[in-house]
């Protein structure tokens, strides 16, 4: 605070900043701040992986899908050798800001569709007919392949979740590729 020359005495100073003048440099203060935490956390992570599994590409942490600061994603972009989002929602141009942003290939790390079923409490989202859920996959999947700096996506998950749920948060849904007995979901297999 006071080096950038603002009134900041102690964390409840800052919480009560009123003056519109002091904006930008409170604005470029948490862009450095954002910055600095990014490469630490990156570069931390990727050295390690060098020094104990060096034949392995760093896929980054897992975003989801919104983009995030672009110095951020900048940051990833220069210690990732390929970043990971979870997109539930594909958007075409949020993907190509990823993109832009990294100047890496693009993983997706999880997405579905949950099936309306009978044989399952209503989930917590939108579920799907399983005409829809299957063209919504073949969709999605063609969409995503056809971008030149995607590296796949992966369907979250194998087997359907548990009736009685996740022990964490009760999410009970049915998205997988098999129910929960492993017979096969037909329309996805297909």
């Amino acid at each position: 605070g006071k080096e950038a020359g603002l009134p900041i005495n102690s964390w409840n100073d800052a919480l009560h900043i009123r003056q519109p003048e002091h904006y930008s440099r409170l604005k470029a203060a948490v862009v450095d701040f954002e910055t600095r935490f990014a490469r630490q956390y990156f570069s931390t992570i990727k050295a390690a992986l060098q020094r104990y599994d060096a034949n392995h590409l760093y896929l980054g942490c897992r975003f989801t899908r919104q983009p995030k600061p672009w110095h951020v994603m900048q940051v990833a972009g220069q210690y990732c050798d390929a970043v990971t989002v979870n997109v539930y929602t594909f958007i075409e141009e949020e993907m190509r800001t990823w993109h832009a942003a990294t100047g890496k290939p693009i993983l997706i790390g999880e997405h579905h569709a949950p099936l309306a079923s009978k044989r399952q409490f209503p989930p917590n989202y939108k579920a799907f007919a399983e005409p829809e859920r299957q063209a919504y996959y073949l969709d999605y999947v063609q969409r995503w392949a056809g971008m030149p700096f995607s590296l796949g996506c992966h369907w979250y998950q194998f087997a359907d979740q548990h009736l009685t749920g996740r022990s964490n948060d009760g999410e009970c849904q049915t998205v997988g590729l098999v129910d929960i007995t492993d017979s096969p979901h037909r329309h996805m297999i297909e």
